[in-house]
């Protein structure tokens, strides 16, 4: 297990509680679940310093997230995340079922990071979109992604 955690293993017939440390070690196991043990070996976990920095961060990758909800109706949040090093031209872009470019999200230069767009479900001219499937596809450099989404009226 990656980082911190708690977490509880389920047998036949009781649960164990245990807290991870960063490093992976197991600095809590009880029977029953003992608020003030639990917080203590939590707050223990925490405080584990012999792990570097590094290993605690996750970088950015270039990666497109499922909308969300899906299916949707009136909208919904699309997230993205960029690990270029200098700012590019970034398009986001939704598509209907027989590819027409109904809506541009995004048409500017982003620099790396997480990004949340919230589409309403409306078309380049301000109306509303029919039920149905669409795709959002995003562009950076010569890098695409595309899902798929469903609008549900």
């Amino acid at each position: 297990m990656y980082g911190n955690g708690v977490g509880s293993i389920y047998g036949a017939t009781k649960a164990d509680y245990f807290v991870i440390d960063r490093s992976g070690n197991v600095v809590y196991r009880g029977h029953g679940y003992n608020t003030n043990e639990v917080e203590a070996a939590i707050e223990q976990a925490l405080n584990t310093t012999d792990i570097k920095n590094d290993d605690l961060t996750n970088p950015l990758q270039f990666s497109l997230k499922q909308n969300y909800p899906n299916p949707f109706n009136p909208q919904t949040m699309i997230s993205f995340q960029l690990n270029n090093t200098s700012p590019l031209q970034v398009k986001l872009l939704i598509y209907n079922l027989l590819g027409k470019n109904i809506k541009t999200l995004v048409n500017n230069e982003l620099s790396a990071g997480s990004y949340q767009i919230k589409w309403d479900g409306l078309n380049s001219n301000g109306k509303q979109v029919i039920s149905g499937i669409y795709y959002y596809e995003l562009q950076v450099g010569n890098q695409k992604l595309v899902k798929k989404m469903s609008l549900v009226r």
